[in-house]
């Protein structure tokens, strides 16, 4: 026996090439760690988180409907993993059956580096963007029908107010302190702004705001179900156009005295005038319907959350879903 064949290089261990490309699917850092390659496995799952928060990032600056450019980057993601995978396939056939193990080749230290690499930054940073730039609210009730239908999962925009406030038109979200769940809202007086209400009558300034048919154009977005028997309006107020609804059946009587809107103040209502709860109402009929200020008065800046941007999802009362309305933006 010579002295080189009595050096002892350290334990080695064949690479299966299926455990590699099993990692790589998983991690793809890992993937390269299982064939000796550290520093590249670190460098590959780092590129991905980079890739993560550029798509967050630009996602939140330019406010694009999400879902396909997301599908986009994901079929791209899985093509370089395949490209990956098939390199480190490669690499499992030319270590044979006398790779030499590294310190790191130990399960423990997979799971170390798939853990701190990988997962943990990407739960985390998902956990901040839905806690703080953008959530995701299924709608089960009408009350901004037409824009926004029972079954629709809305993209709300958390960040909305950090530059700008809200405006006369613009759809909100906001949270009534007896819930967690975000309710959708349309801002139609601001700052120095006398409101009064008379039966579905909405004054702004003394000036009844008038209504309109819709035009052909308009109808398409509105979406309107014929079946739900509800007309649908164009509501022209102080200069700003909308789309409401109302129903032929349902009429109030309630007047709500004028109401002088201060600075950060807003009075909010739903499109749909005929789901707010009326005088006379039991009580539990009218938990069950939507609120808006004629019930709670005006609203100040800190107590909205938001603006609903698209629609995300859609699903029908049939549970079928609803595509013409996926990618629809709330206005």
């Amino acid at each position: 026996m010579t002295t080189a064949d009595a050096t002892y290089n350290g334990e080695t261990k064949p690479r299966s090439k299926w455990v590699a490309i099993a990692l790589t699917y998983l991690c793809p850092g890992l993937g390269y760690m299982y064939v000796g390659e550290f520093i590249k496995g670190l460098t590959v799952n780092l590129l991905f988180l980079l890739m993560l928060e550029v798509f967050i990032i630009s996602f939140s600056i330019l406010k694009f409907f999400p879902l396909l450019p997301f599908l986009v980057v994901v079929a791209a993601w899985l093509i370089f993993s395949t490209l990956i995978a098939m390199d480190i396939a490669q690499k499992a056939d030319r270590a044979g059956d006398r790779y030499v193990l590294k310190g790191y080749n130990h399960w423990t230290i997979y799971l170390v580096v798939f853990l701190l690499s990988f997962l943990v930054p990407i739960v985390l940073t998902l956990d901040f963007t839905r806690s703080s730039l953008w959530t995701l609210e299924r709608v089960e009730n009408g009350a901004m029908y037409p824009t926004i239908q029972p079954g629709d999962t809305v993209l709300v925009d958390l960040n909305a107010f950090r530059e700008a406030p809200p405006v006369r038109g613009e759809v909100v979200a906001t949270a009534p302190s007896e819930s967690d769940d975000l309710q959708f809202l349309r801002v139609v007086g601001v700052q120095d702004d006398v409101v009064r209400m008379e039966g579905n009558t909405l004054y702004v300034n003394d000036e009844a705001v008038g209504h309109s048919p819709l035009k052909e154009e308009e109808i398409a977005h509105a979406e309107l179900d014929k079946e739900s028997g509800l007309l649908a309006w164009v509501e022209h107020n102080q200069g700003e156009r909308y789309v409401i609804s109302v129903s032929p059946r349902v009429y109030t009587e309630l007047t709500m005295p004028p109401t002088r809107l201060a600075s950060d103040e807003y009075f909010l209502l739903a499109d749909n005038r005929s789901q707010v709860p009326i005088q006379g109402v039991q009580t539990e009929e009218r938990d069950s319907q939507i609120r808006d200020s004629r019930n709670f008065g005006k609203v100040s800046g800190p107590e909205l959350a938001g603006v609903p941007r698209f629609i995300f999802w859609s699903r029908g009362p049939d549970g079928s879903i609803r595509w013409d309305r996926i990618g629809l933006r709330v206005h």
